[in-house]
């Protein structure tokens, strides 16, 4: 099957996002859930790639079953972490705006 075009690209695109990503983490170490989902959807990618040149129903398994689940599952968390903080804030301004800070 070998090397397509679109599957390049989305290396790229993931590649391209992946500094921005660990100089948030160094600044916020609560990204740490954000930074593993974002590396299973870069390994996810380079399964898709190897996929095309060898042990093809393997790379496929761990591509899918991997890398775009795990990557899944763990943007998941961090979505419901970063939720429920915003909340706990959220909630704790009110209440000090209610009782007249």
């Amino acid at each position: 099957m070998g090397l397509e075009f679109n599957e390049v690209v989305v290396l790229v695109i993931i590649l391209g996002g992946f500094l921005p990503v660990i100089m948030a983490l160094r600044r916020n170490k609560e990204l740490l859930v954000f930074f593993l989902a974002y590396m299973f959807l870069l390994l996810g990618a380079v399964f898709t790639i190897l996929e095309g040149f060898f042990w093809g129903d393997i790379f496929h398994f761990l591509e899918h079953g991997l890398g775009i689940t795990l990557a899944a599952f763990l943007f998941l968390a961090s979505a419901y972490a970063s939720n429920k903080k915003i909340t706990s804030i959220d909630n704790c301004l009110r209440k000090k705006i209610k009782g007249g800070i």
